[in-house]
């Protein structure tokens, strides 16, 4: 599992590097959809159906801790980091002239 976590990692730093950002975060969308995958396949588990109450579930009874999967199915997909997923945003800039701010707010765009 560390081994794919760490790909991912280190190919995000190259991905935010070549366009010069200063943080990437992940698309609430892209997000979202891998929150309804994990928590479908989840659900069916024994920590959730089980009626025990573990610190896998949180306050709402939501497994937000167990990997739904076999990490050599982790290490298998070895998922790359793709722009398309993410948001990068670009350093701040120390600046008082305020049009130059307000170009240099806005996202980086990867398309």
């Amino acid at each position: 599992m560390i081994e794919a976590q760490s790909r991912y990692v280190v190919d995000a730093i190259k991905l935010a590097e070549s366009h010069g950002a200063a943080a990437l975060d992940v698309r609430p969308a892209v997000q979202d959809e891998f929150q309804r995958e994990i928590q479908a396949k989840l659900v069916k588990g024994g920590w959730t159906q089980g009626g025990c109450t573990s610190w896998y579930l949180d306050a709402r009874g939501v497994n937000r801790t167990i990997w739904p999967a076999f990490h050599v199915d982790v290490l298998a997909a070895d998922a790359p980091c793709r722009a398309q997923r993410l948001r990068a945003h670009r350093p701040p800039v120390l600046s008082t002239d305020r049009e130059q701010i307000v170009r240099h707010v806005r996202d980086v765009r990867f398309d």
